[in-house]
């Protein structure tokens, strides 16, 4: 994670403990608690409590080290405050599906972003997903202190998940945070809904110089990450936002042929991989044939399941050869574990509808 400095030491940053989903109340504020003397080890290799919310049904582990304090006893806000020197506020309203997950931030930012108040700037930011539910995440600096804002959207509540800690003790202590998501389970009326198998109306990606066709759902969206590069989603807002079906054209350099692309291009991805994500496992590895018309093409299929950013995916890549191109078609379908299943018929489906176009002029 690319996070910068914040504000000065144990104090300031804990008034955003104030926040409730889409609006921000000027409470009393709660101080970040001074690091104690105490053994290190991950959360899991320790005993952590469940805390479940009242009135919204959801679940969140609690840390060893830490306890957890409550405001407002008919829908409470509540904030983990652990010895090790870090606290975890996560609040709860009803969602405003109005306002785009990515705009969310602007409320905390009025308050503290800015000359004068605990935020200096404003860092990296992404899309990101929690328990399978849409999210967006925003890192904030000041002096001394780190922050890490994720703003989460069920069915009917919106969740902001705030982790704040001295900037000296930031990086060894974020990984409690991720493990706390990784943790939450919402209630049951904000579960992602299962979309359906695939819509009856469906859109064609066929752009000029890809070289193939594709459907995918009406109510998806697509976008164009890199040249050559087309990714598939559902809707910010929706259950599918993070199931991400993308294809790909890749001529690695110094390949000889279409084959030698293909191999080229899958040893790459591995590789890739292999260094930027945690607890790779394959779970299939195997030969892989396009046949559609009188074209076929001998490609390969691999499933794999990794860990990155504190929450486990599972992604499934095609690679096939374009014909008489050094150039490597590449289909991949990418999701977290509890939210593969769901759109895995729609994946295949799109898999399904893929089309390798011949003629340069498609």
């Amino acid at each position: 994670m690319n996070l910068r400095k914040s504000w000065s030491l144990w104090c300031v940053l804990a008034a955003v403990a104030a926040l409730t989903v889409g609006e921000v109340r000027g409470e009393d504020t709660i101080d970040i608690p001074k690091p104690a003397a105490e053994s290190q080890g991950s959360p899991a290799n320790l005993r952590s409590q469940i805390y479940t919310h009242p009135k919204r049904g959801f679940t969140i582990a609690v840390p060893p080290s830490a306890q957890v304090l409550e405001k407002n006893e008919q829908d409470p806000q509540i904030s983990i405050r652990s010895r090790k020197g870090y606290v975890i506020n996560v609040q709860s309203g009803m969602t405003k599906r109005e306002t785009p997950l990515a705009e969310m931030p602007r409320f905390l930012e009025e308050r503290y972003l800015g000359e004068g108040k605990p935020w200096t700037s404003r860092g990296a930011e992404r899309r990101v997903t929690v328990a399978g539910l849409p999210g967006h995440e925003v890192q904030y600096e000041g002096n001394n202190t780190r922050a890490r804002v994720i703003i989460v959207r069920g069915q009917e509540s919106d969740f902001v998940f705030i982790f704040f800690a001295a900037e000296r003790e930031f990086q060894k202590l974020e990984h409690e945070f991720d493990w706390v998501l990784t943790h939450f389970r919402p209630g049951p009326n904000d579960l992602p809904q299962p979309e359906a198998v695939f819509s009856i109306k469906t859109k064609e990606f066929s752009h000029p110089g890809y070289g193939f066709t594709i459907l995918y759902p009406a109510d998806w969206v697509y976008t164009k990450p890199a040249p050559m590069t087309a990714m598939f989603s559902g809707k910010e807002g929706s259950a599918g936002y993070s199931a991400i079906v993308s294809v790909q054209n890749v001529a690695p350099r110094g390949a000889k042929d279409s084959e030698d692309a293909a191999r080229m291009a899958l040893a790459d991805l591995r590789n890739y991989l292999a260094g930027t994500v945690r607890k790779l496992v394959y779970l299939e590895d195997r030969p892989w044939v396009y046949e559609r018309d009188d074209l076929k093409l001998n490609g390969r299929e691999v499933v794999m399941s990794y860990v990155h950013a504190g929450q486990r995916f599972q992604k499934r890549i095609v690679v096939v050869p374009r014909p008489f191109q050094a150039i490597a078609h590449i289909w991949s379908y990418t999701a977290p574990v509890d939210v593969y299943p769901i759109f895995n018929r729609i994946a295949e489906r799109m898999l399904k509808s893929w089309t390798v176009l011949t003629s340069t002029g498609s």
